[in-house]
């Protein structure tokens, strides 16, 4: 999203999503960055943060800006993570990167809730897979 101030700046309000599991209950979820472009041709970043702690799928429904990083880091149950994929996964902007931590393709490695939105999410054709790292998954949003 692009908005022009009075000043003639435009700015750009890519954000960041990330899904914390606290107590099995609580999720913490963080917004951050935005870009500024002076009427000349300069830019700059400038840090936005809002700390925002409740449920994820409380927030969801509310949130309407696209979503330049999807980082899901949440329980390892299958509802909620099903729950974190359907409420969030939608909302990142083609383009945008979806982080999906503790992915294990073998049951006895960890989990396999993770496991399990990697491969729905990249089966529906909308994303390619990214270079990851350990149990980090990266995924680009194509359409």
């Amino acid at each position: 999203m692009e908005k022009t101030t009075s000043l003639g700046r435009t700015v750009s309000l890519p954000s960041a999503c990330f899904n914390v599991t606290l107590s099995g209950s609580i999720r913490v979820t963080v917004v951050a960055v935005a870009s500024v472009t002076e009427p000349g041709g300069a830019s700059f970043l400038i840090s936005l943060v809002n700390a925002v702690v409740t449920r994820s799928e409380v927030l969801a429904p509310l949130w309407t800006t696209p979503l330049a990083l999807l980082f899901l880091d949440g329980s390892h149950t299958e509802e909620s993570a099903r729950r974190d994929q359907d409420a969030w996964v939608a909302k990142l902007a083609v383009g945008g990167t979806l982080a999906i931590h503790d992915v294990f393709p073998d049951p006895a490695d960890g989990g396999q809730a993770p496991f399990g939105v990697y491969t729905r999410v990249l089966v529906s054709g909308e994303f390619e897979e990214l270079p990851g790292t350990g149990s980090l998954r990266l995924l680009r949003r194509l359409r």
